[in-house]
């Protein structure tokens, strides 16, 4: 009986004496899935683990690539540069938290991509927590259509999240560049097939959206966050 009691309590002992350390270890949490087809940007997200890791699984042809931004639009690493003829699935691990978004970069290939953390549980609550928040509603800012040729429009968005949402129709090409007064911002789409998609761009200020089709007919809206800044 002595000896029964004396194994319960050793049990019971090193339970509670693990637990603080099983708090602390961390493990790989999945937290962001996308799939899509050509080139975006993903939406702003959070990264609470000091590592961390991207997923891809690019299915076409040619370059394939992913770079990653910080919240102030500086691009701080590379997670994929795939620029065989047929490019293949892998993963890339990297460090540092805080906020981030992705920007993918393909012509003919469609993909899923995802972002694993090692975060503690502790890290975990935090992550979630944020995840749980509910996100801006979306005004819309413009909408525009055309067909074949080159088209520019210039537009100004007060808030340092909006959206790009296209669609077009035929197997022919549709390029939506995004300049500033400085230059080069974003590829909202580059595609040679007919789709629907999306991309994010974090930057407030006056744009000129410049696309480029060939052989389709095509609609771009544009929504950003409704935040103050919006409202005023």
């Amino acid at each position: 009986m002595y000896r029964t009691r004396l194994v319960g309590l050793t049990l019971v002992f090193f339970m509670a004496a693990a637990g603080p350390l099983l708090a602390q270890t961390p493990r790989w949490v999945v937290t962001q899935r996308w799939q899509g087809f050509g080139s975006q940007q993903t939406e702003m997200f959070w990264v609470n683990g000091d590592a961390w890791r991207v997923r891809y699984r690019p299915s076409g042809k040619g370059l394939f690539q992913i770079v990653v931004y910080d919240a102030q639009g500086k691009l701080v690493d590379t997670a994929a540069n795939e620029s065989d003829l047929v490019p293949v699935a892998g993963s890339s691990t990297l460090h540092g938290r805080g906020q981030r978004y992705l920007g993918i970069t393909g012509l003919d290939s469609s993909w899923e991509i995802s972002v694993e953390q090692h975060v503690t549980v502790v890290e975990e609550w935090h992550l979630r927590q944020l995840l749980q928040q509910p996100r801006p509603q979306l005004l819309k800012v413009g909408l525009w259509t055309g067909s074949d040729g080159e088209s520019e429009y210039t537009f100004t968005v007060p808030s340092r999240s909006w959206q790009i949402r296209h669609c077009h129709s035929g197997d022919g090409l549709l390029q939506i560049r995004i300049t500033d007064a400085a230059g080069a911002v974003a590829l909202g789409a580059n595609e040679v097939r007919a789709a629907e998609g999306s991309s994010w761009v974090h930057q407030a200020g006056t744009f000129t959206m410049r696309v480029n089709a060939d052989q389709v007919d095509w609609k771009v809206d544009v929504l950003c966050e409704d935040t103050p800044a919006t409202r005023e």
